[in-house]
């Protein structure tokens, strides 16, 4: 992003925000597919306790929970910046940066 700060957060916070929030889904995922597996198998087979033990990754499922919850306010405001960059760069919203730049060209045609 070329703005300094959005929603508060430097483009270096973001970036973290973004990793955090990506790796926090991917071991999600990995962790619900272990448990499906480990449960329900594949079509009926490969079912295996020992892998529904180890999809938590060593964590307790509240934490599991609190975890997807914090994926889900980091995807929000992530949904938020990127949807904001959309519009900006369609011309919609347009910052200080961009007014600027009309007004020089509209006086320099008088």
């Amino acid at each position: 992003m070329t703005d300094k700060r959005f929603l508060m957060l430097t483009p270096k916070q973001w970036d973290v925000l973004e990793l955090g929030s990506a790796s926090i889904v991917l071991m999600s995922a990995i962790r619900e597919a272990a448990d499906t597996v480990g449960r329900r198998g594949i079509a009926g087979r490969f079912k295996n306790k020992s892998l529904v033990k180890y999809s938590r990754l060593g964590l307790d499922r509240e934490t599991w929970t609190t975890l997807n919850t914090i994926s889900i306010v980091a995807g929000a405001f992530l949904t938020v910046k990127f949807t904001y960059q959309q519009f900006k760069d369609k011309g919609v919203i347009k910052d200080k940066l961009q007014n600027l730049s009309v007004a020089q060209r509209v006086m320099s045609r008088r």
